[in-house]
């Protein structure tokens, strides 16, 4: 017989463990091992369920906005955002918090963002 691990049963004193023994001596295979059964599996701590893919809050298509302001919209993580834009982490909580000094790399994020961070308010030269 092949004995494969499909959860643990969290026991919080020696008592509930030997409770937990008792009431399933019957599909004991060996020691701490139990033939799986709806009622043991029903005692399994549940797992957690799978992390949501972020979605972009709807803004209005004519809106500008603040780089900061789209990153949040974006629900996306500094890691993730970095890649969509070609830039280091720590540059993205730079601009966030700055802006930038680098016009070509106002002008990506621009473009990335579909107009809705213009490159003159990220360079400072006007406000969102």
């Amino acid at each position: 017989m092949t004995i494969k691990l499909v959860g643990s049963i969290p026991a919080e004193t020696a008592a509930a463990e030997k409770a937990i023994h008792q009431q399933f001596a019957h599909l004991r295979v060996k020691g701490e091992w139990f033939k799986k059964s709806k009622d043991i599996l029903a005692l399994l701590p549940k797992p957690p369920p799978p992390p949501r893919k972020p979605r972009l809050k709807a803004v209005d298509p004519l809106q500008q906005v603040t780089f900061d302001a789209w990153c949040e919209a974006s629900g996306l993580h500094y890691t993730e955002l970095a890649a969509k834009f070609g830039l280091s982490v720590s540059q993205v909580y730079r601009i966030r918090a700055n802006g930038t000094k680098r016009p070509e790399t106002a002008k990506r994020i621009e473009q990335i963002t579909s107009g809705k961070v213009r490159a003159t308010v990220l360079l400072g030269m006007e406000d969102a």
